[in-house]
């Protein structure tokens, strides 16, 4: 079939561009206002394959073109495109000079599909664009998720309260009651994982830290990435497979351009404040019946005093953040340090990055607490004084070549090794929340059970000895990507891609002896727990894209196929009640060890077809099928259609509009996408237990999960319409 297909593509050809001998195009483009180069605008030989991207001092060179008369594009944001007709004879090197006017709009010129790279004017779906560079220029970002925040209409991030925490983020809302919502992370044409990662601690709620997660999105470094495309749902992200209903979003990272070697060396340095306002706490001092005693521990409710049973005397309040010696929240700290190079020749382009970042969020032990410290000679520990910090350091190096004129080599390689820890939080019963807005609203409320320790307005225990515990992550991770462009004919693109995220994860807390808030009987006798956990995320992407005129159409067919590998292991271990003084797990009398590992595959094929009538009607068309090894064995696959119009009314010559409109475009996408099912919903299995039976232990075995030969993905369908002006 293809060789039937590359037969009809290959008559369709213009006969032109059967002329022997190549052909050379040199392009240099100029701002038209101040006659500067302008890097990194994209040049196209429209209708062909040939295309390339201007270098530091603006120029472009293409070699090996067949004799023809082409027309080049040009396109840069934050300028007008320009187009000009050039004939180019065998062996003739064509000198073009492109002066580039401001646009009034400053909208991505192009943008990245599943497909390939595409002009903006040719889909019908919206698509946000973050230039991360111009981001960083203007305004101080210190994670993933403040580059994101408040950039892309219908991307929502709700941040993290501590630092090193990840974010939630949401493409156009919630797309499943039961399911996923985050969308999915390509990073240089891979897979990217980018969940959040619970980890085990002894106390609090014994999988997460009672609140916010670490996220393997924020491992990244902003200060390496070019820019951020986001696909919002399932009319853009069909070709993305079964996972894209929540919105794909699209990283590429900084890459080398011609000229001589560029240095940018940053560093910045400040303080962290917290400005949030926080309520006070309240407590009603009353009367109950003929008492003439007032106490707030009566159980005088405003229901009560309305029915009559008490009666109100005064109230109380405590505002624990506005004393200056029960405030947990301090000053924290931030700095970070930094060097790039870039440059290389038409040949060879590098990049390198180095990077050092360290921050210590903002809680930090009262003073209340570090008199009691001092006072009682305790050993007032590092994760104590300061629970939350973060340390990341990364390294990367991206190499592109152009081995010839038809094909392209690009490497990215990236390592990071994060150090953080965590205070545990509200939704833990021994974290912060519960205890600093659930007290009673005065300083005379007791002390800590059975420890004698003043409250000081604190609800069962103090900081002191919730951030006794010690709880931390480190992450040592590897992405890496291999690309390769081959272009045989003019006429005729291959890509390939492959690539792995490999993050390897280690969990730990620790609980000494003695230490600890009195949570259980046992809880102070101390814990120690370690989670070592490896994940690997594997991609190979596949595609050709062919390129010919057809009655006077210009067309563009599109065929892939594309594997998603993920698999996560986990060994866990821990004990408590450990010996006095020891803090490994060996120590503890009650041991206790668990594993699992996930494993989920993803393999999908796609043909797109578009059309272009006259470059103002663009006409797309397009199915994926998708295997997954989470659906059930009775569903093999499933079909997403896509279709897309995209119309330049204003290139039409009947078109009249006022002087200053100038440009309309009339845009409709629809499309199917799903949501996958999660890796073991689709199997029965069992479990073993010991059930009493007629006072004796005996064997059990119980059914775990009911499972669902018949399991599918969930679907969600989209509509877009929508005008620019």
């Amino acid at each position: 079939a293809l060789l039937v297909l590359a037969g009809t593509i290959a008559v369709a050809v213009p006969q032109a561009r059967a002329q022997s001998g190549p052909g050379t195009l040199s392009v240099r483009v100029t701002d038209a206002a101040n006659q500067r180069p302008v890097e990194a605008a994209r040049v196209f030989l429209v209708g062909t394959t040939f295309a390339g991207a201007t270098g530091v001092d603006g120029r472009l060179s293409l070699r090996g073109i067949p004799a023809a008369e082409y027309t080049i594009r040009v396109l840069r944001v934050g300028y007008t495109e320009q187009t000009k007709r050039v004939p180019i004879a065998a062996g003739q090197t064509v000198t073009l000079e492109f002066a580039m006017a401001t646009a009034a709009v400053n909208l991505a010129a192009v943008v990245t599909t599943a497909t390939g790279e595409q002009r903006r004017v040719e889909i019908g779906n919206a698509t946000a664009n973050i230039d991360a560079s111009k981001v960083l220029e203007a305004a101080p970002v210190s994670n993933l998720s403040d580059l994101l925040n408040s950039r892309a209409p219908g991307v929502t991030v709700t941040s993290g309260s501590q630092t090193g925490t990840g974010s939630r983020i949401r493409v156009r809302g919630m797309n499943s009651v039961s399911l996923s919502n985050e969308p999915i992370w390509i990073i240089d044409g891979i897979r990217m994982t980018s969940d959040n990662a619970a980890f085990q601690t002894a106390t609090g709620s014994g999988g997460t830290t009672g609140g916010n997660n670490a996220s393997r999105v924020g491992d990244l470094t902003p200060e390496e990435i070019e820019n951020i495309e986001i696909v919002k749902g399932p009319s853009a992200a069909t070709l993305y497979g079964t996972d894209a209903a929540n919105g794909v979003i699209l990283v590429t990272t900084k890459k080398g351009r011609a000229g001589a070697a560029r240095w940018n060396v940053y560093g910045e340095g400040g303080t962290l404040f917290d400005k949030n306002y926080y309520p006070s706490a309240y407590s009603l001092f009353a009367k109950t019946g003929t008492s003439g005693v007032s106490s707030r521990t009566n159980g005088c409710s405003l229901q009560s005093i309305g029915t009559g049973v008490c009666k109100a005397d005064s109230t109380v309040s405590l505002n624990i953040f506005d004393e200056k010696d029960l405030t947990p929240v301090g000053t924290g700290d931030r700095r970070q340090m930094g060097a790039q190079v870039s440059g290389g020749t038409e040949a060879v382009r590098y990049f390198f990055s180095v990077e050092d970042e360290q921050e210590t969020g903002v809680l930090s032990l009262p003073q209340f607490e570090r008199d009691r410290f001092a006072a009682s000679d305790l050993p007032l520990r590092p994760w104590t004084d300061r629970p939350n910090v973060m340390a990341r350091k990364s390294l990367r190096m991206n190499l592109n070549a152009a081995v010839s004129p038809k094909l392209d080599l690009a490497v990215a390689t990236n390592f990071i090794n994060v150090n953080q820890r965590y205070s545990l939080e509200s939704n833990a019963t021994a974290g912060l929340g519960s205890h600093l807005f659930g007290g009673p609203g005065t300083r005379e409320n007791g002390t800590v059970s059975g420890l004698n320790t003043p409250l000081n307005g604190y609800r069962a225990w103090t900081p002191g000895y919730m951030w006794q515990e010690k709880t931390g992550q480190e992450v040592n991770r590897f992405i890496w990507s291999a690309g390769a462009n081959w272009r045989p004919f003019s006429w005729l693109a291959n890509r390939a891609t492959v690539g792995s995220d490999f993050t390897g994860r280690s969990d730990e807390n620790l609980l000494l002896r003695g230490e600890g808030p009195p949570l259980t009987a046992t809880t102070r006798l101390g814990a120690r727990g370690i989670n070592r956990v490896n994940t690997n995320n594997i991609t190979v992407d596949l595609g050709s894209t062919a390129t010919y005129n057809l009655f006077n159409l210009n067309l563009k067919t599109t065929g892939g196929a594309q594997y998603i590998g993920y698999e996560s292991s986990f060994a866990q271990t821990g004990s408590t009640q450990l010996a006095p003084g020891s803090q490994i797990v060996g120590s503890g009398t009650i041991p206790s060890v668990n594993e699992g590992t996930t494993i989920q595959r993803t393999f999908g094929v796609y043909v797109e077809q578009a059309i272009n009538v006259g470059d103002r009607l663009f006409l797309t068309a397009a199915v994926r099928s998708d295997q997954n090894s989470a659906f059930g064995t009775n569903f093999q696959s499933i079909l997403y259609p896509k279709a897309s119009a995209s119309y330049l009314i204003s290139q039409e010559e009947w078109w009249k509009a006022p002087g200053f409109v100038n440009s309309v475009r009339l845009r409709y996408a629809y499309g199917q996408s799903g949501v996958q099912p999660g890796p073991n919903d689709a199997i029965r299995f069992f479990t073993a237990n010991s059930t009493s039976i007629a006072g004796t232990d005996q064997p059990t075995v119980i059914q775990a999960a009911l499972g669902n030969d018949n399991l599918k993905p969930e679907r969600s369908g989209e509509q877009e319409t929508g005008f620019e002006v």
